[in-house]
């Protein structure tokens, strides 16, 4: 015999399966809950049911049987593998453009691991960017 018991938070709750209600007030446990409905109280998503004596079915434990039956080893062949030549990624230098949007002049920077405030204006990422390409023509 199967007993659900509600012990969510809600006052009362009711569940319709197959044309039949059934009600629950917090606490009450009942016995008249068809096979179904309480094996879907009693799966995970569900912490406000207590389910105590549901049974499985023949299916299930046919499914058991399969599942504790020992698993026959194959013996593995020894795979030769080839050395994996790793290519290092050929990054492309993109110039700094006076003319992009002031995102765009930010991720440029984050790119190249310099950090940049939030506030800081079109302008004076421009002038930041120019002075980065004098360091790197000297």
């Amino acid at each position: 015999m199967t007993i659900v018991k509600y012990i969510g938070t809600r006052p009362y709750v009711e569940f319709s399966h197959e044309g039949s209600t059934y009600g629950f007030s917090r606490g009450m446990e009942r016995d008249d809950i068809p096979h179904e409905l309480a094996t879907q109280f009693k799966e995970p998503g569900f912490p406000q049911w207590d389910v105590q004596g549901l049974k499985s079915t023949p299916s299930n434990e046919e499914m058991l049987d399969v599942i504790e039956e020992e698993p026959v080893v194959e013996e593995e062949l020894p795979i030769e593998e080839e050395p994996v030549v790793e290519e290092e990624p050929v990054v492309e230098e993109i110039a700094f453009d006076p003319e992009w949007t002031r995102g765009e002049m930010m991720k440029w920077f984050r790119e190249r691991g310099d950090t940049v405030a939030r506030t800081v204006t079109r302008a004076s990422l421009t002038a930041r960017a120019e002075a980065l390409s004098a360091e790197g023509d000297e």
